[in-house]
């Protein structure tokens, strides 16, 4: 029988008072996984500009998006091992650093090969920085409704990021231009680098046994992950029974069959799979690997559709999501006191809710803002507002203590492929049914988008019955 591994030593910072150590952890994660996101929705919104700047077609603008999360999802799991191998402060600089680099880069990128190149590398570092976000939230708030707070928290600057990401990407983009999406990211990552050398302490972690990097692992899920999105992305348009293609998806579900393998044989695995034998763990990834791609795929065709099917310029693309950002905020605000009531359904009633505001903007067509776009998004942000508190809360309920962080990072993974995949596939589907509706000229994109939706409707059936924000990580004493 494994041994619990020793419970993680915050160490003292003689900046902060004991009493205030707690929220200012939480604050600095929540913070930290705000910049991430910023940076994802800033992009998202200077798409169609950035497209014409550089002279790129479809299934290549979607790997600015596509690339990122690739990357990120990919490597969490081993910035969470890193992380505990090296230590946080360590680890989260580098990654802060590696982010702000890529960011430079990107901004005075010369061509979309060379953006991509940089947006690949973003993925990498928010990698990094991302294990110290929801892992340090739950290794720090140790009862179960400090651990439910410090959880809506996280979700709320989730949010955040995106609503200001929307609006600050249109600002940027109309008065800036595009590049200056990418630039934004270079004096946030500058305060973060200096804020992290006078704040945090350095790690004195305990040794654990067989603690060692799991690169294989890290690289088999990447390189899986990443052939069967270049496969699904670019299928349509040179042929599913092509070689490339066919070579392409092959190798990758090759590659993640091998991972399991070497995950099963590992003295250090990146993943211990029995962690997906606890029904809510397994149950709640599945539901976010369904509610990433959602989220992921209506941003996505929300930005182009509002600029080129409703002729918005990107300010005025970017002020036309705030009401729905600012709801998406608001549920995720409201939703652990929701499920605290008692209703279970949370993420069942909301991602049927943002399936229905969907397919209302997808049928309205073109007109004015106040008829045609603000009561379909708000019904879209109420909707999907609600779905992550509940989903994150079941995703690390019935965990051990001393896989916490093993489970905060693989919700990550989770949410982060989830967009990924199910951007390019959405992509690819919209492109070969309705080829003149892949730029985002009509509503073909959305309506689609509905039915991820309703997949995530689907996969959360049941899922709360079983655990609430009060339900105690096993290991832990009353």
């Amino acid at each position: 029988m494994k041994s619990p591994s020793p419970p993680a030593v915050i160490p003292r910072s003689p900046l902060l008072k004991p009493a205030s150590r707690i929220w200012a952890i939480t604050a600095a994660a929540a913070l930290a996984q705000f910049m991430i996101v910023l940076d994802e929705r800033v992009v998202n919104i200077a798409l169609p500009t950035i497209r014409v700047d550089l002279g790129m077609g479809t299934a290549m603008m979607q790997w600015v998006i596509t690339g990122y999360l690739v990357t990120f999802g990919g490597l969490l799991l081993f910035g969470a091992r890193a992380s505990d191998l090296f230590g946080r402060r360590r680890m989260f600089l580098i990654g802060v650093v590696v982010f702000t680099m890529a960011s430079l880069a990107g901004g005075l990128a010369p061509g979309g090969s060379v953006l991509i190149g940089a947006r690949l590398l973003q993925g990498i570092g928010a990698a990094i920085i991302a294990p110290s976000s929801l892992t340090l939230i739950t290794a720090v708030n140790l009862t179960p409704q400090a651990r439910a707070r410090g959880m809506g928290v996280w979700a709320v600057m989730t949010s955040a990021g995106a609503a200001t990401g929307v609006v600050l990407g249109g600002v940027l983009t109309e008065w800036l231009g595009w590049r200056s999406v990418m630039f934004v990211n270079v004096p946030i990552g500058a305060a973060l680098v200096v804020a992290a050398l006078a704040t945090l302490v350095p790690s004195k972690t305990l040794p654990r046994p067989n603690m060692k990097l799991d690169i294989a692992g890290a690289a088999l899920v990447t390189i899986g992950v990443g052939a069967l999105v270049y496969g699904i992305a670019v299928g349509a348009r040179l042929g599913w029974v092509s070689i490339p293609v066919l070579a392409s998806l092959t190798g990758g579900v090759v590659a993640l069959v091998v991972f399991v393998l070497v995950e099963q044989r590992s003295s250090a695995p990146l993943l211990r799979l029995g962690l997906l034998g606890i029904r809510s763990v397994r149950r709640a990834n599945i539901s976010l690997v369904a509610f990433g791609a959602a989220l992921t795929a209506s941003l996505y065709y929300l930005s182009l559709y509002l600029q080129r099917g409703m002729e918005y310029d990107p300010l005025q693309a970017g002020l036309a999501l705030l009401p729905m950002s600012v709801l998406l905020g608001a549920g995720a605000l409201v939703a652990p006191r929701l499920v605290r009531t008692g209703i279970r359904g949370l993420p069942v009633y909301g991602s049927v809710t943002a399936a229905a505001g969907l397919i209302w903007l997808a049928l309205a067509g073109t007109g004015p803002f106040l008829t045609t776009v603000l009561p379909p998004t708000l019904i879209l942000g109420a909707g999907l507002g609600v779905v992550l508190v509940p989903i994150t809360v079941a995703a690390t309920t019935g965990v051990s203590v001393d896989e916490l962080g093993t489970a905060s990072g693989l919700l990550n993974v989770s949410r982060q492929i989830g967009g990924a995949v199910g951007l390019a596939a959405l992509v690819t589907i919209v492109d070969a049914i309705a080829p003149s509706s892949a730029a985002g000229n009509d509503g073909t994109g959305i309506a689609m988008t509905a039915a991820l939706c309703a997949l995530t409707a689907v996969s959360a059936i049941g899922l709360t019955r079983t655990t609430s924000p009060t339900s105690r990580p096993r290991g832990t004493r009353p």
